[in-house]
């Protein structure tokens, strides 16, 4: 879309959920975004895992914006993706990452999304929630089945990992085809089949780029509205949606993967 768009000011705010943070984001002169590197829920981790991934990923992205600020978005993730994949042998086993980008000029706003992050442009007192649920639509009775368990009370157990592991496998089948979903792993062609959104630059208030780990701040009544959120102090918001998944730690009132999610958001206002 090419530099020198408005003036803006970018907040963000990451928060690890474990031992280790596979979310990333960047931001510069008129784009940012944040990456979701997926987890894996096998017994022996991988050599390259999603946050290995997502820093390529993230290194990859920020020349391509950089460099060639002109160019399609779908044409630089598709770049920046087979620069993150190159590095990875096997395109079977290449770790993934989900991304939600914006981009603006003085004219316009364009926010693409590739996987379950969101993005959320709020403006003259409405909300644009673009999100991607294909990665959502895979295996749904395998997912009713462990938030059911973890629902009865049987928290993250070997069964529940045995559930995750399932899931993955089929995830892993479908992914980047047409009756299955897309996402950044190895395959290039996965960025022409994000989704995105362009509207006036002149609409805008805000952008809220957000994984879903931090999405979750309104599943779980942190915030009740993305306005809301993207008036708030990002690191004490992400604190407070910690010690929130933290108060459910089987996972009861909220069943979910993990006890606790990686967490990452952006705000871009105008």
């Amino acid at each position: 879309m090419g530099p020198g768009g408005p003036p803006v000011t970018v907040r963000a705010a990451t928060l690890a959920g474990g031992e280790k943070n596979q979310d990333r984001f960047a931001y510069g002169d008129g784009w940012a975004f944040v990456l979701d590197g997926a987890s894996s829920f096998t017994t022996t981790q991988p050599e390259h895992d999603g946050g290995w991934y997502a820093e390529r990923l993230k290194n990859a992205l920020v020349h391509e914006l950089t460099s060639r600020p002109e160019d399609a978005t779908v044409d630089a993730v598709g770049r920046a993706i087979g620069a993150a994949a190159s590095a990875h042998d096997d395109p079977g086993t290449c770790p993934t990452s989900t991304i939600a980008m914006a981009r603006w000029t003085k004219v316009a706003v364009e926010v693409y999304v590739l996987g379950d992050s969101t993005a959320v442009l709020i403006g003259e007192d409405r909300e644009k929630v673009i999100t991607d649920s294909r990665l959502a639509s895979i295996a749904p009775e395998t997912r009713i089945e462990y938030r059911g368990r973890l629902m009865q009370g049987h928290g993250f157990d070997r069964r529940h990992r045995d559930l995750l592991h399932q899931l993955q496998s089929r995830q892993r089948a479908a992914r980047n085809r047409h009756d299955g979903y897309w996402i950044a792993g190895a395959d290039p062609e996965a960025a022409r089949y994000g989704i995105g959104h362009r509207q006036p630059v002149s609409t805008l208030d805000d952008i809220v780029l957000a994984t879903d780990g931090a999405a979750s701040a309104l599943k779980y009544g942190v915030v009740d509205s993305w306005a809301e959120l993207a008036r708030s102090d990002l690191r004490p918001l992400l604190d407070a949606l910690h010690m929130t998944e933290e108060s459910d730690q089987q996972a009861i009132t909220w069943p979910r993967s993990k006890a606790h999610d990686d967490k990452t958001v952006q705000v871009v206002r105008f």
